[in-house]
């Protein structure tokens, strides 16, 4: 990734390198920017919360569970953080309860 790109995207935050199923990734998720916007976000969100269920063709996408949720894919990380979720692949099955904040 060039410098450039990395000051317009989520890693240029203290960006974090991870060894995720033999492969190095690259995330903003776990670096000390992430960590605190997050808990941040989290406090500030009121008890108000809606009771969502994985479709099938949605499983292992936080993203496009977002979007049918909250019209947006920006909030995939807030679906993560609220139901205790850390790898999507894993643990974003289909028929599962997912708790959903509202934003």
């Amino acid at each position: 990734m060039r410098d450039a790109e990395k000051n317009i995207s989520r890693y240029g935050n203290n960006p974090v390198v991870i060894f995720h199923k033999g492969h190095l990734v690259t995330t903003s998720v776990g670096s000390s920017f992430f960590d605190s916007f997050a808990e941040n976000i989290t406090q500030d969100i009121s008890q108000n919360t809606k009771v969502g269920f994985i479709p099938t063709g949605y499983e292992h996408r936080p993203d496009v569970i977002s979007q049918t949720f909250f019209q947006s894919p920006k909030f995939w990380w807030l679906i993560m953080q609220s139901n205790s979720i850390l790898d999507p692949f894993e643990e974003l099955i289909i028929n599962q309860r997912l708790v959903l904040p509202r934003v």
